[in-house]
This record gives C-alpha cells, sequence and structure tokens, in this order.
C-alpha cells in the first residue's frame, strides 16, 4: 500500500520525474540513432536457435527447422574419443572465456550488448554481403574485412571489458576519470568501412583473378601454336 502511494505520487507530480526521464541533447543524436540500429541489426547475427524458428515464414519451414537441428551433424568417421576430447576442449575453452568474462564486468546484462556490439560491427556486414551483394563479394574480401573491423573495434577501445581507447575519434569528450565519452557513432563508422572493405577487396581480388586467368590462357595458346 506504501509503495503504491509512492508510485502514484512520482508519477502525477514531478518528484523524481527529472532522472527517470532525462534529457536528450543534439549533440547526442548519433550515439541514439547508432543504439537503435544496433539494436535492431545487430541481433540479427545471433546464431540461436529460437530465431532461426521465429523468423520463418510458415509453420511448415519451422517444423522443418526443428527436424533438423535436432539430427546428428557430427562427424560420422569420428571415433567415441575423439568426440569426448573435442567436446571436453570446447568447454575448457568456452568456460575459460565466459569466465574470465564476466569476472571482469560487473554486470551479466553488459556481455549481452558487448556481443551485440561486435555482432553489429564485425558479423553484420558479412550478413549484409551474402544476403545483398554474394554476385560481388568473395571469401578474401570477407576475410579481410572481418580482420579490419576486428582491428578498428579493439583500437576504439571498450571500458566494460578494459580494453583501453587508444584511437581518437571526432567529437570525443575527456571525462573526469580520463575515459573518452564517444559521441561519433564509430561502429556504424565501422560497419561501413567493412562493408566497403569487403566490396574493393573481393572486386580488386576478382580482377586479378581475371588477370591471371587471361594470362595463363594466351600462355597456352602461344604455346599450342608452336
Amino acid at each position: 500500500m506504501i509503495s503504491e502511494l509512492w508510485c502514484n505520487l512520482c508519477q502525477f507530480t514531478k518528484l523524481h520525474q527529472e532522472p527517470w526521464i532525462g534529457r536528450l541533447e543534439l549533440e547526442d543524436a548519433g550515439r541514439w540513432v547508432e543504439h537503435i540500429l544496433l539494436l535492431a541489426i545487430g541481433g540479427i547475427c545471433y546464431q540461436a536457435f529460437y530465431q532461426r524458428v521465429l523468423s520463418t515464414a510458415t509453420d511448415a519451414q519451422a517444423k522443418i527447422t526443428c527436424y533438423v537441428a535436432a539430427e546428428q551433424w557430427l562427424h560420422l568417421p569420428a571415433s567415441e574419443k575423439l568426440i569426448l576430447m573435442a567436446v571436453k576442449v570446447s568447454v575448457v575453452l568456452c568456460g575459460t572465456a565466459g569466465a574470465g568474462l564476466a569476472m571482469t564486468t560487473s554486470s551479466v546484462h553488459l556481455l549481452w550488448i558487448i556481443s551485440a556490439d561486435v555482432l553489429y560491427c564485425m558479423m553484420a556486414p558479412q550478413v549484409i554481403c551474402i544476403f545483398y551483394l554474394s554476385r560481388w563479394v568473395n571469401y578474401l574480401g570477407a576475410c579481410f574485412g572481418f580482420v579490419l573491423a576486428l582491428l578498428l573495434r579493439v583500437l576504439v577501445g571498450e571500458p566494460v571489458i578494459g580494453l583501453p581507447d587508444l584511437m581518437p575519434l571526432p567529437w570525443d569528450k575527456i571525462q573526469d576519470d580520463g575515459t573518452r565519452y564517444r559521441l561519433f557513432p564509430f561502429r556504424t563508422a565501422i560497419l561501413l568501412i567493412t562493408l566497403g572493405t569487403i566490396f574493393l577487396v573481393s572486386r580488386l581480388a576478382e580482377c586479378l583473378f581475371e588477370k591471371r586467368k587471361l594470362g595463363s590462357e594466351d600462355e597456352t595458346d602461344a604455346h599450342v601454336r608452336r
């Protein structure tokens, strides 16, 4: 009863409303737009079963997805000893990495946000290229783009997991504790740079392959004529 009265008092008066509502400054518009894109696009790349099922168009597709997920897709010639060894190594590696991340942050929810951040910067360009630019990209461009996105994201830093911010960006604000408050939408910038890198490297590699192929065909024709 007392808590209900207190909530009603806060709702119908301006008591404690200012910290809850907050203020949206014009200089923070880039960050807000980027966070919206991160939540909308970053979660698409999660390789989770429930997202695969919910994204199907019909009930039949959802059932087929469930049946396929229930099948055993193991390496059939692998022995039981090899399978157990692979499972043990995977559990140790994933458990160590998860425990290390959990020990370095004060909130588990932040780890989900960071994972969406990483997927938005590094995996979203790959997914976009697969669905919409598959005719113009290849594996070389994808590899270069992934490495570049990882490098840029590490250089920008992440204070939640202790990564120092080594790369200064436009519109940075130095806070009292010495950390940078990023106003520049660097995640979206990394996404766009990665997309451009994948496309350009793929086109360059394709041109080099075509030139080498034409050169080898000319050499073959010249050898046949002799």
